[in-house]
């Protein structure tokens, strides 16, 4: 029989000392992060709200490194703040516009409002009628709407007046809720066909 030789008792080895690694640390820019998070939460969520404080941030990051960020929120931030921009124009051009109809004494209201877009297709039909027939003007309402009776008569189911005036112009009246001509109610506009 062979035996092996004797081992001695199983000793723990001493640790061995960690190899140390060095981390590499990317850098990073987070004004730019911060800066692109916001122009892109300002172009696709806010309707531009948030991209010019996002542009500003971008800008300001672009003076360090890495730049890709900041580049990214710079160009979002400059289409939002356009979008942010044109959104506020126009709000204020019907803000603008809902102030001049006030002041012009126009009421807005669902009756009023509905009588308006009547009128707006009367006015159409009868140029269309003109332009089919040489300039005439017709001579009644009906000859001009046709069979579209819904035209004929106002939100109060009153009749429109229309009146063929001198030189091309035509008036087209709604009597109001009381029916009554000459009223502080009544709707009136005057068109030229010039």
């Amino acid at each position: 029989m062979s035996e092996h030789p004797p081992q001695p008792p199983h000793s723990p080895q001493p640790p061995q000392p960690a190899s140390i690694q060095a981390a590499v640390v990317q850098p990073t820019n987070t004004l730019g992060i911060v800066g692109f998070i916001l122009s892109l939460l300002g172009f696709v969520g806010t309707c531009g709200l948030l991209s010019p404080i996002g542009l500003i941030l971008s800008i300001i990051a672009l003076r360090r490194e890495p730049k890709g960020f900041a580049i990214a929120g710079l160009i979002l931030g400059i289409l939002g703040t356009i979008v942010f921009a044109l959104a506020m124009l126009i709000f204020g051009v019907f803000a603008l516009a809902f102030v001049g109809l006030l002041a012009a004494g126009i009421t807005l209201s669902v009756p009023n409002l509905t009588t308006y877009s009547e009128i707006i297709q009367i006015e159409a039909a009868v140029e269309q009628y003109a332009k089919n027939n040489g300039g005439a003007l017709p001579d009644s309402l009906t000859t001009a709407i046709g069979s579209n009776t819904e035209l004929a008569t106002d939100y109060w189911d009153q009749p429109y007046v229309y009146e063929s005036l001198d030189s091309g112009q035509f008036r087209i009246t709604s009597l109001g809720a009381d029916g009554i001509a000459g009223t502080e109610d009544d709707i009136t506009f005057t068109y030229d066909l010039k």
